[in-house]
């Protein structure tokens, strides 16, 4: 199948099983209504048709086994890639399986054959665990990392474009890139970079936790050699469930992580280990899809990104907080951070638990040192408000 037709396909599934809707009732959720969860940058909470999915398919295996479940109802799984394959404009025989964007990435970083004198080119504010993995990969391989040194929090687009273009040489195997910093929401210019690699020969894994679902891009335009997300952010999907997508022609290139084979193969299925996989979590990835079909991502990232416009501005003349981007116009998803310019963020936010029943992420890495909220789809203007109430009240 050609890939445009996978856009078709996704048209007339949103058609079929509902219309847009920007905002979903709390009443959906299976969290206790009392509390603001601004946290979905982390997890999301799953919509109760997703976790009824879920205890369906648990049912199912406690009355057999796993194994058997799974193969009676593999087409499930295979529509799973199917509709992230159209989602991304890709082929399904580029998506696998995988527990989360870690395990994705890892499988990337751990099955290129490294020689000693490599380099690979990464963010000092990539995901630590990333940055752990290529570091044993120095450690065993002899490998060289090249960290690319940006304030996240000042510097403009072309400063950091800059900073990465400086870091390639005639070394360089392999770039690690990610989409949206979780620290802080800030979008790379990853298609400036990700073109400025294509131009040095060198591969791209590029990292997309925090943009899957969350914000509209399409595979095929950013042209990245390797991709790596997860469902259980924003695509609202069950915890531990996440893919990757490897270009056709590298398939074949890349060792698998787990021995399901003695060889490499251009079966994108040898990247799909299932051994003791959460079989239920993955049979329930396809109500996601049904769940993320009734709204708009574009509609959506707009909605997110005016609430937190709206935090803002309300936090601009507030004592002991300054916002982690470099101004109003970096304001663009749903990811908002502020540093605590004399809290610590821990206290800070188990405070704002205990005493508004408001769930944030104390951020503490390198200079770094505040909170993150996260907007999810059924945050409203109201939480918003309760929200700047009781951060004010706080400081």
């Amino acid at each position: 199948m050609h890939r445009r037709s996978f856009i078709k396909y996704s048209t007339i599934l949103t058609s079929v099983l509902g219309s847009s809707k920007l905002i979903f009732a709390k009443n959906a959720l299976p969290l206790e209504s009392a509390i603001t969860n601004l946290d979905i940058a982390a997890t999301a909470v799953p919509c109760d048709e997703i976790m009824k999915e879920h205890d369906y398919w648990s049912r199912q295996i406690e009355k057999s086994s796993p194994y058997h479940v799974w193969n009676q109802n593999i087409k499930n799984a295979e529509l799973a890639n199917f509709r992230t394959a159209s989602q991304l404009n890709v082929t399904s025989e580029e998506i696998a399986l995988s527990r989360n964007t870690t395990e994705a990435i890892d499988t990337i970083l751990r099955g290129i054959e490294f020689q000693k004198g490599d380099e690979i080119i990464y963010c000092i504010y990539d995901y630590p665990f990333v940055q752990n993995t290529i570091r044993q990969l120095e450690k065993r391989y002899g490998i060289n990392p090249v960290p690319v040194y940006i304030n996240i929090n000042a510097d403009p687009d072309q400063t950091i474009i800059n900073a990465y273009k400086k870091a390639f040489s005639p070394k360089t195997k392999l770039l690690c890139l990610t989409h949206i910093l979780n620290w802080n929401g800030r979008k790379l210019p990853v298609e400036e970079i990700i073109a400025i690699a294509k131009r040095n020969n060198t591969k791209v894994l590029l990292d997309g936790a925090q943009s899957f679902a969350h914000i509209p891009f399409l595979l095929d335009d950013l042209d990245p050699d390797y991709f790596a997300a997860c469902y259980h952010k924003w695509f609202r999907g069950p915890l531990g469930t996440g893919f990757i997508h490897i270009k056709k022609d590298n398939v074949e290139k890349i060792w698998p992580l787990h021995g399901e084979n003695q060889k490499r193969s251009g079966n994108i299925e040898n990247f799909q280990h299932l051994s003791t996989l959460d079989f239920p979590a993955f049979l329930s990835i396809n109500k996601g899809f049904e769940w993320i079909s009734q709204h708009s991502i574009a509609a959506e990232l707009s909605r997110k990104k005016s609430l937190n416009q709206k935090i803002y501005d309300a936090f601009r003349n507030v004592n002991g907080i300054s916002p982690m981007i470099p101004g109003r116009n970096y304001v663009r998803n749903g990811i908002l951070s502020y540093s605590l310019l004399s809290e610590d963020p821990g206290k800070f936010v188990n405070r704002m638990y205990e005493e508004h029943k408001i769930i944030l992420k104390p951020i503490r890495y390198r200079t770094l040192n505040g909170f993150r909220i996260s907007i999810s789809d059924d945050i409203g203007e109201k939480d918003v408000e309760l929200l700047i109430d009781a951060v004010k009240k706080e400081l």
